[in-house]
């Protein structure tokens, strides 16, 4: 008869999230497909936060459900959110500053 072995077994996944084009549509008065790709990043980000808050208000007790399936991005991501593993999240940010604008402290800017 063989003996029994346990057997951890590991587990990697690696999710990349492009959110280029998040920008303030008011503001840089985009159009067309730009405009409507901006739109559902910036809902996808809206959804993104809800998230978040909602897994710290259950890490307090103050909730039980996560809306996860509000979004695709979240639906996809929900292993990463809020399942046991550690997360590593990277920010780059770049401000471009045209026309109107001799230097940056002229322009009213927001990031």
């Amino acid at each position: 008869m063989r003996s029994a072995r346990l057997r951890s077994v590991l587990a990697s996944q690696l999710n990349l999230v492009d959110l280029a084009g998040s920008e303030r549509v008011k503001k840089t008065q985009i159009g067309g497909k730009i405009f409507t790709e901006a739109k559902a990043i910036n809902l996808s980000l809206h959804y993104l936060e809800q998230v978040i808050v909602a897994l710290h208000e259950k890490a307090q007790g103050k909730r039980d459900h996560v809306p996860y399936r509000n979004s695709l991005m979240t639906s996809v991501l929900r292993d990463s959110l809020g399942g046991n593993c550690k997360v590593r999240y990277r920010c780059y940010c770049a401000l471009l500053l045209t026309g109107a604008c001799s230097d940056h402290h002229d322009c009213d800017t927001e990031l």
